[in-house]
């Protein structure tokens, strides 16, 4: 299925999903207000988020992935929301999942964000626990965090992690996860 279309974010709903791990794996009232906010999506419908770095992801990911294919030799297949039975009431729409054991996770910061990547990659945990929650969903070994900026000589940056490289972020994913499945299933009931 195609993200962000009616039958996208059905497949999404009262689900835990990996754009939101960080949250998920901290655990705390941020877990509480998401859940709520899934419910209320849930019964209201979705609203879909749009602003100008949305929308730069929307418009630059298609050319990072065929630049991707083209340094990495490597074919990126497009998937919707994926869900894993032992990971229940969530799931993940990785970028793209790439040969066997590959995903992709694209994001496309704005000049000042992506010079400061180029002098130093780091991965800020949200994209950091977001990546090992799809590993976890996918069942896949490694995710390549891909960086894109067409303004610059150096256009693409990547940084592949590894699954078992993340114990810890998964342990603490797995937590809030059962965290969030129980007060999920308090406001469905209430």
């Amino acid at each position: 299925m195609e993200q962000r279309t009616a039958e996208w974010w059905n497949a999404r709903s009262l689900k835990l999903t990996a754009s939101n791990a960080y949250t998920i794996a901290v655990n705390g009232v941020g877990l509480a207000t998401y859940c709520q906010r899934i419910i209320d999506e849930a019964k209201n419908g979705v609203k879909v988020l749009n602003n100008p770095h949305i929308q730069r992801g929307i418009e630059l990911e298609p050319r990072a992935i065929d630049k991707y294919e083209n340094q990495k030799i490597r074919r990126v297949s497009k998937c919707g929301f994926l869900t894993n039975d032992k990971y229940k009431q969530s799931g993940a729409s990785p970028d793209g999942l790439v040969g066997k054991n590959g995903l992709i996770e694209v994001k496309c910061p704005n000049d000042e964000k992506y010079q400061q990547l180029l002098f130093k990659m780091k991965i800020e945990k949200c994209y950091l626990y977001q990546m090992v929650m799809q590993l976890m969903i996918t069942g896949r070994v490694w995710c390549d965090y891909t960086v894109h900026n067409p303004n610059f000589k150096q256009s693409l940056i990547i940084k592949r992690i590894y699954a078992k490289d993340h114990k810890k972020e998964k342990a603490e994913i797995i937590l809030g996860l059962t965290a969030g499945r129980r007060i999920l299933k308090k406001l469905i009931n209430n």
